[in-house]
């Protein structure tokens, strides 16, 4: 054979493998025409602009659905795929490294829609590709350069053949849940609203997006826009709150579309009012109740709560969250809708909210939530140094009631002080067990063991009474009925009636009050007639004068000795000299014993005076009373009393009492009842301030214990061997 005849042998051989590869490519369903084919099969032409893959329906349901139309991959093949921005990077990065989809993946565009092997549930809520001002993303704008955003919605029947998606929430200046047409809707604007799974089988019926996502369309990506986005993105996130609160408001999800929207803020199903075309079939009407599966029971309300009564925080539609009490729960009517419940908010309106849109103390939002200012008159307890408080000194002797008594509003113009003389006499009978609304809770606390606890825990409220008032309140008991000082600290032993001796006369004293003369004891003058024989006074010396060659006399029994070491003479007298005969530059005889009878009858008027201030013992009451000890008699003050004596001036303020003296049993049973409830009165907006900062140091703690742990893991090591 020669050579020219073989190699045109080995020519014809390569022309027939040619043809047949190329016969195969024709023959494969994943083959696509190049771009200067002008040969494309009529049949295949018409099938990719009429709705690549999508199956024949019934005239009715295409009417109200229309399919989705795939752009022909001639014109596909031509375009370049839009350009994804991750919305997390920053407007500032000058170097961005942005990728065309097509790029990103050699896998053509598909000729069949996604809807085509998809569920019901992903064919009727999608993501639509919007530019920012709300428009559709059609055939055309593929290669403006454009920066678009993909927003949630509901696919929405209509009797023609337009495809129209329902928008959640609100962008730029279109209406909330505004309604789009869409002339060619493709997978280039339109999306599922959830994952198939094909990237990850971990993440079917994902939420595609939780986060918005921009796209820019074109073949060269420009530098993304320096926009403020924070608006757009926070409409966006209210869209997103709406598409799942609707979604689980209607649908029954699948366990991992429940486990990818944890995060998700959820809004009041009531705002979410969708539009339903008139002319949509009746398969797509909402279930009815009577449809319902007869099984099925309203779950209960959560356990957690304590309804009515529960203090939370709640969200309202601007994202913040304020004050609100629980009042009631509201089962769902099916198994289509959330359980709700109904509240108070601090303004005393009323609302329904879902268990997502609110937190309890015992869940962690209730301490990081961003909450809205508001403003309490409900104080709490300040000690407050520089406000003056009167000192008992300053007050002095308790003042009478009036008579008339005063109005409700007169009694509140009166000082703590002033008020507390106005419940004395309830006090008085309460300690001699003679007030018969308060022995129950007395004799609890007599009794001891856990009816005392009862007593104790009961006795916490206060009302809407300032917590300042019953901090003085409180110190005005204390010095009436145990005889502790109001105001400073004293010496609690020093009782006349104890004839302490330890005190020392003031050498120069000078009388505030006026001084009678009185008659002195005999043995007083004899004891002083002895020291100024043994010692004649000095001209610089006054008062008392001592002997040191005199043997140490007996304290004399005289009332007059006992009266000299008490500590109310210093608050009588000032140190100042009192005249003297010497001061005045007389002789002084030493038999003469005027100077010293008219110095011990000065004395004895100081004594006599400070005996007359001198305080009243400490209140004695029943039998039982007594029988406690000191420090239950003023945890008695503190749990029994100071209760009681909240009541009734509570009464008084309210002008529900005007009578200072007992009145019949049952009137005074009648307004102790009274008074029991407006103690009971709470701002329980300020309880939610104080759980909240009570909840913050309670997550703090736990904090720094995890930090702790942490570093000292941090800080192991193995030994090592040797």
């Amino acid at each position: 054979m020669s050579s020219s005849r073989t190699r045109a042998l080995g020519r014809q051989a390569a022309t027939n493998a040619s043809l047949k590869f190329e016969a195969q490519l024709m023959s494969s369903p994943n083959s696509s025409p190049s771009k200067s084919d002008g040969g494309t099969p009529a049949k295949r032409r018409a099938k990719s602009r009429g709705g690549a893959g999508v199956k024949s329906q019934p005239a009715a349901k295409s009417a109200r659905r229309p399919p989705l139309q795939t752009a022909p991959k001639s014109q596909l093949a031509r375009r370049k795929r839009a350009v994804s921005l991750d919305s997390r990077r920053s407007d500032n990065d000058e170097s961005s490294d942005l990728t065309s989809l097509s790029a990103a993946s050699e896998t053509p565009l598909q000729t069949s829609s996604w809807l085509d092997n998809t569920s019901q549930f992903s064919k009727n809520y999608v993501f639509v590709l919007l530019d920012f001002h709300g428009q559709v993303c059609g055939l055309d704008d593929e290669d403006d350069g454009e920066e678009r955003i993909w927003w949630p919605g509901v696919v929405s029947p209509a009797a023609d053949s337009t495809y129209r998606v329902q928008l959640f929430g609100t962008i730029a200046s279109l209406p909330p849940n505004a309604l789009v047409e869409m002339d060619s809707p493709h997978e280039g604007n339109i999306l599922p609203i959830c994952k198939d799974g094909t990237e990850d089988k971990k993440e079917k019926d994902h939420i595609q997006f939780t986060t918005p996502k921009y796209v820019v369309s074109g073949q060269s990506p420009r530098k993304r826009q320096r926009l403020d986005r924070s608006d757009l993105e926070a409409q966006w996130q209210a869209a997103l709150s709406d598409v799942v609160t609707y979604i689980l408001a209607n649908e029954v999800p699948s366990i991992n579309f429940l486990g990818s929207i944890s995060k998700i803020q959820l809004n009041d199903t009531k705002s979410l009012v969708m539009e339903v075309d008139a002319a949509a079939p009746a398969e797509m009407e909402e279930m009815s109740d009577t449809d319902s599966d007869p099984d099925w029971t309203a779950p209960p309300a959560d356990i957690s709560l304590e309804i009515p009564g529960e203090l939370v925080l709640a969200r309202d539609k601007k994202k913040k969250y304020w004050p609100a009490r629980i009042t009631d729960y509201v089962p769902p009517p099916n198994r289509h809708t959330l359980p709700q419940y109904r509240i108070v908010w601090l303004d005393n309106s009323t609302g329904i909210v879902t268990r997502a849109e609110f937190y309890a103390y015992q869940d962690d939002g209730f301490g990081t939530c961003s909450m809205g200012q508001w403003e309490s008159e409900y104080q709490e307890v300040v000690n407050d140094e520089e406000e003056d408080e009167p000192k008992e000194d300053d007050r002095g002797e308790s003042p009478e009631p009036s008579n008339p008594a005063p109005s409700s509003g007169d009694f509140e113009q009166l000082s703590v002080h002033e008020q507390f003389v106005y419940v004395k006499p309830v006090l008085t009978a309460i300690l001699r067990d003679k007030y018969e609304p308060a022995r129950e809770g007395s004799n609890k606390y007599f009794g001891g063991g856990k009816r005392r606890q009862e007593v104790v825990k009961d006795a916490g409220a206060r009302g809407l009474m300032d917590p300042r008032d019953v901090e003085m309140f409180k110190k005005c008991l204390e010095e009436w009925c145990l005889r502790r000082p109001a105001v400073g600290k004293r010496d609690e032993e020093a009782d006349v009636a104890g004839g302490a001796d330890d005190a020392t006369p003031t050498p120069n004293v000078k009388a505030v009050i006026p001084l009678p003369v009185v008659e002195v004891a005999p043995e007083v003058i004899d004891a002083a007639l002895q020291e100024t024989l043994c010692s004649p006074p000095s001209p610089t010396e006054t008062s008392r004068i001592e002997c040191p060659s005199s043997p140490a006399l007996p304290p004399p029994s005289s009332s007059l000795a006992t009266l000299e070491s008490t500590p109310e003479l210093d608050e009588m007298v000032e140190a100042k000299d009192v005249p003297s005969p010497t001061s005045a530059g007389e002789d002084i005889d030493p038999f003469d014993t005027s100077s010293i009878l008219s110095e011990a009858s000065d004395v004895s008027s100081l004594l006599l005076s400070a005996r007359k201030k001198e305080k009243s013992p400490r209140q004695v009451g029943c039998p039982a009373y007594e029988a406690l000890s000191e420090f239950e008699k003023a945890d008695y003050c503190l749990n029994v009393l100071l209760p009681q004596l909240i009541i009734q001036v509570l009464l008084w303020r309210t002008g529900a009492r005007t009578s200072v003296a007992l009145l019949a049993l049952e009137e005074e049973a009648r307004l102790n009842a009274v008074g029991v409830a407006e103690r009971a009165k709470t701002d329980w907006v300020f309880d939610v301030r104080r759980l909240r900062a009570q909840k913050e140091k309670e997550m703090g703690l736990m904090k720094e214990v995890e930090e702790v742990s942490t570093s000292r893991r941090g800080r192991t090591r193995n030994r090592r061997e040797r």
